[in-house]
């Protein structure tokens, strides 16, 4: 999926003791991507006879990259749910040219915040990008809904 500009979007992050927080203001833009691994149930034959080739839908690959700039009060949030166990709630409501509204595209699920890379460079605006993957065993699959 292409990088979706902040500028149409509305992301939301449930923090450390469970409150929404709209970090919307931060987020430049973001990446989310949903796929499943192939699974190989290839088998080989037996006394010579063909291989079957068999290739199933596997296990749910999801992530979300969030590049927004770096303040100290969205650093805070993240921090705060950083490889937390349990994960917490995201939400990343997208608009058609405009602010999200009833029927268009989200990406929600329950996920964990596994790197933070700060972007640094002299004469430049200092930028943080978060890199969340799904929770294990967590509440919310993570996935493209229909706000």
């Amino acid at each position: 999926m292409p990088i979706l500009s902040g500028q149409f979007a509305q992301i939301q992050i449930t923090d450390y003791s469970g409150t929404t927080q709209d970090i919307s203001t931060y987020v430049q833009g973001f990446t989310a991507r949903r796929a499943s691994d192939p699974a190989d149930l290839t088998t080989f034959g037996s006394g010579g006879t063909p291989v079957t080739i068999t290739k199933l839908r596997g296990a749910a690959v999801a992530e979300l990259t969030l590049n927004g700039l770096f303040d100290p009060a969205f650093v805070r949030i993240l921090r705060g749910v950083m490889a937390a166990r349990s994960g917490c709630t995201v939400q990343a409501r997208t608009g058609s040219n405009a602010a999200p509204v009833q029927g268009d595209e989200v990406f929600q699920g329950t996920l964990t915040l596994f790197k933070l890379t700060l972007v640094y460079n002299s004469g430049q605006v200092a930028t943080i990008q978060a890199l969340f993957q799904p929770t294990d065993g967590g509440a919310v699959v993570p996935g493209f809904y229909r706000i």
